[in-house]
């Protein structure tokens, strides 16, 4: 604000003090509305009110004694309909009596019935149990015998024989080893065909046929024998006693052969598996007996056959369910009549307490009769209660409330009525209809000058991307000399020099110098429009763009715009110009002059 204050802000000041002279008048308006409301409403909710308290203050003093009253005829009637109730029963107290402790003698015999029953139903559940765990007994008997059965049937292998037999059989492949360490290549050759007998290790005796062609190539274990005609040879092993090894062959394995018969098995992985089975055998016999011994439970079998007879002795009942539930109906029933029983004789002895006998009874209800006609006649000359209540306390009650309502009104519309003045005397010059529609004005004044000033930023943003992409210092270089030169035609040389402030022209020189506040309007016209050639010039350059004018020859004579025309004409060769007029004349004017091309009139 001390600097200065532009037109935008100027705008928005005058239209934020609109806003908040509006804002105060609404809120007075509404400060106004608000008050005259309550009045209104004061008045118009609290009008069947005094009707109703004057109405009301007059029966007041009746309704009041009339709560008092129709107690005491209550109470009263209902004290002879006790009395009516007491003669009514109390002849016939005692068969009442007698009739329950009758029902209570059968329901008690139908409950030792239903025990005895239900007695019997329980032991048939646990023969069930009985008998189920009977049959896991029996079956696992069953089960147990079948098992020593089959191992009765099962051929055992004699351990030590078993163990003898492991043995050999690692002695023999021991002593195959050594004999098999024992080779002997051997290689029989003969100029004619012939058979002999050779014999190769342990091994059976073999014939083989000899040819002139082909040698015989063979290997023997440790000892290799040959006999043809008679000639007998017969070769060992020189790294030790092969015949001992094969003799301790020979012996093992005619030990071996010897056990297997004995077993009745054929080989010792025969043996070993007839073994392990009968061993399976022997722990699952173990196993089943175990079976066997648990479902017996401690018991002996002669146990269980007693107990089995005894329950086939059980007589037929019903459900236990269904016994229980009936049990619990008649235990339910025999309290209810122990209770009424004690009650009737209670009963019976307070009425002999309260009123001695039958005749004593007679006289109170007689007594308590007249005093209820006496109360109900006193009753009937009381004011009514009006017919939108149910008792007079709650009629009296509304009546206090809407007094007391009645007094808060009162002295809430006296205030009420003080601030109304208050604010009538406080009220604006202006209304909210008047500052609104001046609210309008201002807003859209400001609005324009934002669009003017967002518009002239986007120009300065395009300019210093201009200038720094033609990279000088001085954006204006030259401006001086441009605008000096389109002015000089535009007066016909009249003036030859434009003197500049920034880029606003001062003073213009020729046969005279002039500040330009001394120039005609006609040649203040022509020095604007070669200010604006010279800045398009210098701000387009090679660049794609156009020239907007509006209307600039408005106050220049014919001679002046013939000259502006021929300027505009000769810019329009390289950019494109813009023209817009209200002047049917300077558009004619350019058409003729420069020709201008793809021309249209804006009407």
């Amino acid at each position: 604000w001390a600097n200065g204050v532009g037109p935008l802000l100027d705008s928005w000041y005058a239209m934020t003090e609109i806003c908040r002279d509006l804002d105060q008048v609404i809120r007075h308006e509404q400060a106004v509305d608000d008050i005259n409301a309550k009045i209104l409403r004061l008045n118009g909710d609290m009008s069947q009110d005094d009707e109703f308290v004057r109405i009301g203050l007059t029966l007041r003093d009746g309704l009041g004694r009339r709560s008092g009253q129709e107690e005491i005829c209550k109470r009263l009637t209902t004290e002879v309909q006790s009395l009516k109730v007491i003669m009514s029963a109390w002849p016939g107290a005692d068969q009442v009596i007698q009739g329950k402790e009758t029902e209570l003698t059968g329901v008690i015999k139908d409950i030792e019935s239903l025990e005895a029953e239900l007695k019997n139903a329980r032991k048939r559940i646990q023969a069930e149990q009985l008998r189920a765990s009977h049959q896991i007994l029996t079956k696992a008997k069953g089960d147990w015998k079948l098992a020593a059965d089959q191992i009765a049937a099962s051929k055992a292998v004699p351990a030590e024989l078993l163990a003898e037999l492991m043995k050999l059989e690692k002695e023999i492949d021991h002593l195959r080893i050594q004999i098999a360490a024992q080779k002997l290549t051997a290689k029989l050759e003969s100029p004619k065909s012939v058979s002999i007998n050779i014999q190769r290790g342990a091994g059976e005796l073999e014939t083989i046929t000899l040819s002139p062609a082909e040698a015989w190539e063979g290997q023997a274990d440790g000892i290799f024998r040959m006999d043809f005609q008679d000639l007998k040879l017969s070769v060992e092993s020189g790294t030790g006693d092969v015949n001992a090894l094969f003799t301790q062959l020979e012996t093992a394995r005619i030990r071996q052969a010897e056990i297997l018969k004995t077993i009745g098995h054929e080989s010792l992985a025969a043996a070993q598996h007839a073994d392990t089975a009968h061993q399976k055998l022997i722990a699952e016999e173990k196993n089943k007996n175990n079976l066997y011994q648990a479902a017996l439970q401690n018991r002996s079998e002669e146990d269980w056959a007693s107990d089995m007879n005894t329950l086939a002795q059980l007589p037929e009942t019903r459900s236990a369910d269904v016994l229980e539930s009936e049990k619990t109906a008649r235990l339910g029933r025999k309290a209810t009549l122990d209770l009424e029983i004690k009650q009737e004789r209670e009963k019976i002895a307070k009425w002999k307490t309260d009123h001695i006998d039958l005749d004593s009874l007679t006289d109170k209800i007689l007594e308590k009769t007249a005093e209820a006609k006496n109360s109900n006649d006193e009753l009937a000359g009381l004011p009514s209660i009006p017919e939108e209540f149910t008792s007079a306390n709650e009629y009296l009650d509304l009546l206090s409330a809407k007094e007391s309502a009645l007094k808060a009104r009162d002295q809430q519309l006296a205030e009420l009525k003080i601030e109304q003045a208050q604010l009538t005397g406080a009220a604006q010059d202006s209304t909210a209809e008047e500052l609104r529609a001046e609210l309008e004005i201002k807003q859209r004044e400001f609005e324009r000058q934002q669009s003017t000033g967002k518009s002239l930023l986007r120009i300065q943003t395009k300019l210093q991307q201009v200038i720094a992409s033609r990279g000088i210092d001085d954006p204006m270089e030259g401006l001086s000399i441009s605008i000096s030169s389109h002015f000089s035609t535009l007066t016909a040389g009249r003036y030859q020099e434009v003197t500049l402030d920034g880029s606003t022209p001062t003073q213009v020189g020729g046969a005279l110098t002039l500040d330009t506040s001394l120039l005609s309007q006609g040649t203040l016209g022509s020095l604007a429009l070669a200010t604006r050639l010279a800045l398009s010039e210098l701000y387009l350059k090679d660049m794609e763009g156009f020239f907007l004018l509006d209307d600039p020859f408005t106050d220049m004579d014919s001679t002046r715009r013939t000259a502006a025309i021929q300027s505009i004409g000769t810019f329009a060769q390289n950019h494109q110009v813009l023209f817009f007029t209200c002047h049917p004349e300077h558009a004619g004017e350019l058409k003729n002059l420069v020709g201008a091309k793809n021309f249209q009139m804006m009407e």
